[in-house]
């Protein structure tokens, strides 16, 4: 099954984490400049998480003027190129799914007086 986010506006937060050709953890090398791309612009937009001067956390939170648009197997695409002329490192994350926020959560109250 894919994550699921609902589409209460509280989002989801991406973190990219640089591994080397053998699959070992490395730190960003210096100069690489990361883009990172969603699959479907109006179902939600990404920011960077200010938090993480890296670049490597994104906040994916509702398209601009807009809410979430509830859908299935959405990717975020982050392209990683550098000033050396080395190929660009293309890598998508897991599918993820917004649904609708329809489950019951609790109550709120107003009282009144009589």
């Amino acid at each position: 099954m894919n994550l699921q986010i609902t589409d209460d506006g509280k989002g989801l937060k991406i973190v990219a984490t640089p591994e080397n050709l053998a699959g070992k953890v490395i730190p960003l090398p210096a100069g690489e400049n990361l883009a990172y791309n969603p699959s479907d612009p109006t179902a939600f937009a990404l920011q960077p998480d200010p938090t993480d001067p890296s670049g490597l956390t994104q906040d994916v939170v509702p398209p601009a003027g807009g809410a979430f648009k509830d859908g299935t197997g959405y990717t975020v695409t982050l392209t990683a190129t550098d000033a050396g002329g080395d190929p660009p490192i293309i890598d998508t994350t897991p599918q993820f799914d917004i649904v609708l926020d329809d489950k019951l959560g609790g109550f709120t109250f107003q009282l009144t007086a009589l």
